[in-house]
């Protein structure tokens, strides 16, 4: 099993049907189109909106939507965007979907009971329901990480190639958890930076599994995953390291 059918499956398993959309979404107020496109432009910046729907009635059934940077002069009704297909999703779309969603998309739409009530963008995707995914997922990598370094080096072949201070530590968390009556297998305690900088140094090895075209690539992805970890672990926000369309 190669990376992507190893991490699909434990996805599908894991997350894929239990976490859904409604995690993340925000409610989206409607506003009338008959008012000036500046003053709406003004609610929206106060109310932090990018995009909002705009309604003759703003009781019925939702139909077109506006883009706070299109706004200028004239009515706002002059701006209006009809809604596509592809730009509404149903409240139970997995996150998983969502994410994928929003590679290619600025927002999305969300349909409950049949009529367009909530709205997702790329900004949700630094909101906690996310974050955990993410740092789920990572725990996933690792675990395929230590599958695929015991499976190459067996009998923990492997420890040879870790300099003397990695060395000591490992065997020094190793030892105390086996006095916690805890019995780890040597892989388990070696640190995420280890596992990877193992792969790295077995290039010619493993990039068959991993389908990156270089060397370089694989180290700058294995790079942004550690650095990903370590921004959620320590509640860090995600945006401070990356854009959303890099996360």
């Amino acid at each position: 099993m190669n990376l992507c059918q190893y991490l699909n499956t434990m996805l599908l398993l894991n997350f894929k049907y239990d976490v859904t959309v409604k995690s993340i979404y925000e409610k989206i107020y409607a506003l009338c189109y008959h008012n000036e496109a500046y003053d709406v432009k003004n609610e929206m910046i106060k109310r932090n909106f990018d995009f909002t729907w705009i309604s003759e009635d703003i009781s019925k059934p939702i139909c077109v939507y506006i883009i706070r940077d299109e706004l200028n002069t004239g009515k706002c009704i002059e701006y209006k965007r009809d809604f596509k297909v592809d730009d509404v999703i149903s409240d139970s779309t997995s996150l998983i979907e969502v994410i994928e969603l929003l590679k290619d998309k600025k927002f999305l739409f969300v349909i409950e009971e049949n009529e367009v009530k909530f709205i997702v963008t790329k900004t949700d995707l630094n909101k906690q329901a996310i974050r955990i995914l993410s740092f789920g997922l990572i725990n996933l990598f690792e675990i395929y990480l230590e599958i695929l370094i015991e499976e190459t080096y067996p009998n923990d072949s492997w420890l040879d190639f870790l300099n003397n201070n990695r060395l000591e530590n490992l065997i020094s968390l190793y030892d105390n958890q086996r006095k916690n009556n805890i019995e780890p297998f040597k892989i388990d305690c070696a640190q995420l930076c280890d596992k990877m900088d193992k792969i790295l140094k077995n290039y010619d090895i493993f990039k068959t599994i991993f389908q990156i075209g270089s060397k370089r690539l694989l180290e700058d992805k294995l790079d942004n995953i550690e650095k990903l970890r370590n921004a959620i672990a320590h509640a860090h926000e995600v945006n401070k390291y990356f854009s959303m369309d890099e996360f």
